[in-house]
C-alpha cells in the first residue's frame, strides 16, 4: 500500500526530472506494490521511456510506461487503511491475552504514626491528586486506556494515627501491620464492613491504597512499593493480598508523587513488572569514568629492567602512589580479568608490555599512544573507550581502545622510569582508582558473566517513555503494555509495505503500529507518536517512539540463566533511541558501561523521531529489513518503509 506523494521521481537511464513536477499515479502495479503508470497533470498525457529519454505524449494508458516509484513522503496513508496484520499468522500480540476493561474502586487511606510524620495537606488536596482532573491518577488511567479502564472514588480517609510498629533490631518499624491499620480504620470511621462481604476485603472489587510520608536518609521523598498484606481488624475483618503503598511529602503533592502513585497502582491492578533493572560490569578497583584531567589519578610508571628511558617492547609496571607505596595494577587472577590494585603477592601479574604502533625500540614520548599487553597476554582496555570498567581480557584490541601515557609533572619529552603519569583513552576518558566491587555479593552467575543487575530507577530499557521505568518523571505505560492491556488495536507492517504512513499523536488517535518482519518472527518492534502534553504525557520528547522487543528464550540464554529468564526477560520493550540509533536494543549485546544512559541515550530530549532515516537495528546491533524514514508536519509524522 503506498502513501499519497505530492511528487515523485523517475530512475531511467541517468534522467532526473524537476522536483517541483507534479504526476497522478494513473495505474499501480499490485504485485510489486512500487511500479506505476504516470499521467502528467499539465498535459493529461501518459509518460513512456523511449531510448532513455522521457516522453509525455501516450493519450492511452496502455501505451504508458511503468516506472519505479520513489516516494516524496510528505503524506502518508490514513491509520485505518493499514494492514490488519490477519494474514501474518506468526503476529505478535494479535489479541490482548487478559484485556483489561471496566472499573475497580480505590479506597484511599492515609495515616501516620508517632514514627511516620502526617500528612499535612488537605482532605480535598489529596481527593484532586487521586479522582480530580488532570494531572490526577484517575485521568492518567482515562487517557492511557481511552476510557477502557477507570478508577472511582471508593472514599479517602486520614490523616489516620495508627499505634507504632514492632521493634525490629531495637530500632521501632514505621510500619505496624496490616491489622493495626484496619483497626485504626474502624476506629476512625472508615466503613470497611461494606467493602468486606462475609468478612474479608473483597480486593477484587476495591482496591486499598495505603499513603504516608516517607522519610529516609535525612529528609522527606517520594517512593513507593506493592507490599503483600495480611491482617485481621479488632472486629474480624480480614484483608489478604497486594496493596500499593505510595510515600508522599508531608506537605504536598507534587508531580514526582503522582507519578510514583502511577507506577505502584499499575503492579497491583495491571501486573506491570518494575523495568528499571539494567545490567552493569563487576568492576575492579581501575575505572575509566573521569573526563577531567585535574582530578584524573596519577600512576608511576616504572621499567622492570631499571632506570631509563621507556621504549616499545619494555617491560613496565604502573605503581598506585599510596601511603605504603608497595600497590600496583594488576589483572584479577579470576576469570573476570578485571583490573585490580595489588601487593607483591600479584608477582608477575603486575607486569604489561608496552608498545606503540609503531617501530619497536622506539622510545616512547608522553602522550604516545600505546597498548599495554598483561603477562598473561591481554590487553590492558577500558571498556566502551571509556566511562566503563578497565579490563585485561582482550587478545587483540581495536585502534580506538589505544591508551596515551601523559606526563603529570616535569617537562615535555620521553616516558622515563619513575615518571608520574597519567593514563588518558582515545575518547579522552582517564583512569581512575577507587574500590573494587566485593565479589561476595554477586550471584555465582554473574561473577561467571562478569556482570550484575543494579535497580536504578531510569536506567532501564523504556528511558523517559515507560512508567515502569522512569516512576517519578513519566505516567504513561509503554505502548507495549498498552495493547497487552486490550487498550491498543494495532495496525501492522513488514517490510514488504512500502509506502508512507500517518502516525498522528497516540493521545488524540490511538494510532499504534508492530513492524513485524515475517522473516525475524521472535523480534519486533512498537511504533507510536508520542507529544509532550504537561499533567498528561511528560516524555523527554516529542515525536515517533519505537521499541525493540524479543520472545526468543534461546536468544536470552546467552546472558540470563534459567533463575531470570522469568524476571528480567526480553519481553522489557528497548527503546531505540533518534539520539544513539546504532545502539543495540540488547544492550548485554555489546560490553557495558557504568553508565548505560550515557551509550542508549534513552532518556536524551532528542530520543524520539521526527525527521531521521535509518535502519532498524536488531537486538544485537544488525540490521534489520526496516529501512525508515521520518517527516513531521507540525504533531503529525508520516513514517516511510523505504
Amino acid at each position: 500500500m503506498l502513501g499519497k506523494c505530492v511528487s515523485v521521481g523517475i530512475s531511467v537511464s541517468g534522467d532526473l526530472i524537476d522536483p517541483t513536477t507534479r504526476f497522478e499515479i494513473a495505474e499501480l502495479n499490485n504485485v510489486h506494490h512500487l511500479q506505476v503508470k504516470l499521467r502528467s497533470q499539465s498535459t493529461t498525457n501518459f509518460l513512456s521511456d523511449r531510448d532513455g529519454f522521457i516522453h509525455a505524449d501516450e493519450r492511452l494508458i496502455t501505451g504508458g510506461t511503468w516506472f519505479r516509484l520513489e516516494l516524496a513522503e510528505v503524506a502518508g496513508v490514513e491509520f485505518p487503511l493499514l494492514p490488519t496484520g490477519k494474514v501474518l499468522p506468526q503476529r505478535p500480540m494479535a489479541t490482548a491475552e487478559n484485556p483489561a476493561l471496566g472499573e475497580r474502586q480505590l479506597l484511599t487511606l492515609y495515616c501516620h504514626s508517632e514514627v511516620v510524620w502526617p500528612i499535612t495537606v488537605s482532605h480535598e488536596q489529596v481527593t484532586e491528586a487521586i479522582f480530580g482532573p488532570p494531572p490526577s491518577l484517575a485521568s492518567w488511567l482515562q487517557h492511557m486506556s481511552g476510557g477502557a479502564y477507570r478508577v472511582s472514588n471508593a472514599g479517602v480517609h486520614g490523616s489516620i494515627r495508627i499505634p507504632v510498629g514492632p521493634t525490629i533490631d531495637g530500632m521501632i518499624s514505621s510500619d505496624p501491620g496490616m491489622g493495626a491499620v484496619l483497626t485504626s480504620a474502624e476506629s476512625a470511621g472508615v466503613p470497611l464492613r461494606s467493602f468486606s462481604p462475609g468478612g474479608a476485603f473483597d480486593l477484587n472489587r476495591v482496591m486499598l491504597l495505603e499513603v504516608s510520608t516517607y522519610y529516609d536518609g535525612g529528609q522527606f521523598k517520594v517512593g513507593g512499593q506493592v507490599r503483600p498484606r495480611d491482617g485481621t481488624s479488632r472486629s474480624g475483618i480480614r484483608l489478604e493480598g497486594r496493596v500499593p503503598w505510595v510515600g508522599f511529602l508531608p506537605d504536598s503533592i507534587d508531580e514526582g508523587s503522582r507519578m510514583v502513585a502511577c507506577h505502584e497502582v499499575s503492579h497491583a491492578l495491571f501486573d506491570v513488572t518494575d523495568r528499571y533493572f539494567s545490567r552493569q560490569p563487576i568492576v575492579g578497583d581501575v575505572t575509566a569514568p573521569l573526563r577531567d584531567p585535574r582530578v584524573a589519578f596519577i600512576f608511576i610508571l616504572e621499567r622492570v629492567g631499571g632506570p631509563g628511558p621507556i621504549r616499545s617492547g619494555d617491560r613496565v609496571m604502573l605503581r598506585v602512589p599510596r601511603a605504603s607505596n608497595n600497590q600496583w595494577v594488576a589483572p584479577s587472577q579470576d576469570r573476570l580479568n578485571l583490573v585490580n590494585v595489588e601487593g607483591e603477592t600479584a608477582g608477575d601479574d603486575r607486569i604489561f608490555t608496552i608498545r606503540t604502533p609503531l617501530a619497536a625500540d622506539r622510545v616512547i614520548w608522553g602522550g604516545s599512544e600505546v597498548v599495554l599487553v598483561s603477562n598473561r597476554g591481554y590487553h590492558l582496555t577500558a571498556e566502551l573507550g571509556g566511562n566503563s570498567a578497565v579490563t585485561a581480557n582482550r587478545s587483540n584490541i581495536e585502534e580506538g581502545m589505544l591508551l596515551s601515557l601523559d606526563k603529570s609533572e616535569g617537562p615535555a619529552g620521553p616516558l622515563q622510569s619513575g615518571d608520574r603519569i597519567v593514563i588518558r583513552t582515545r575518547k579522552g576518558f582517564y583512569f581512575n582508582v577507587g574500590e573494587r566491587d566485593d565479589l561476595s555479593r554477586f550471584a555465582p552467575e554473574d561473577i561467571a558473566s562478569g556482570a550484575w543487575w543494579t535497580g536504578s530507577v531510569g536506567d532501564g530499557q523504556g528511558g523517559g517513555f515507560d512508567n515502569a521505568d522512569v516512576n517519578y518523571t513519566a505516567v504513561m505505560l509503554s505502548l507495549y503494555d498498552r495493547i497487552r492491556l486490550g487498550w491498543v488495536r494495532p495496525r501492522y507492517l513488514t517490510p514488504e509495505n512500502r509506502g508512507a504512513y500517518l502516525v498522528r499523536p497516540f493521545l488524540e488517535s490511538r494510532d499504534a503500529l508492530i513492524l513485524f518482519d515475517p522473516e525475524n518472527p521472535l523480534e519486533w518492534y512498537t511504533l507510536e507518536n508520542r507529544q509532550r502534553r504537561g499533567d498528561v504525557d511528560e516524555v523527554p520528547s516529542s515525536g515517533i517512539v519505537i521499541s525493540w522487543m524479543c520472545r526468543d528464550d534461546d536468544y536470552w540464554r546467552e546472558w540470563l540463566t534459567e533463575s531470570r529468564m522469568d524476571v528480567r526477560h526480553g519481553l522489557y520493550p528497548a527503546v531505540i533511541s533518534a539520539a544513539a540509533p546504532t545502539v543495540p536494543p540488547n544492550i548485554m549485546a555489546r560490553p557495558l558501561t557504568l553508565d548505560i544512559n550515557t551509550q542508549a541515550k534513552r532518556r536524551d530530549p532528542n530520543a524520539a523521531f521526527t525527521n531521521q532515516e535509518l535502519v532498524l537495528p536488531l537486538g544485537n546491533g544488525d540490521p534489520s529489513r526496516f529501512h525508515l524514514s521520518f517527516h513531521a508536519d507540525g504533531a503529525n509524522i508520516t513514517v516511510c518503509v523505504r
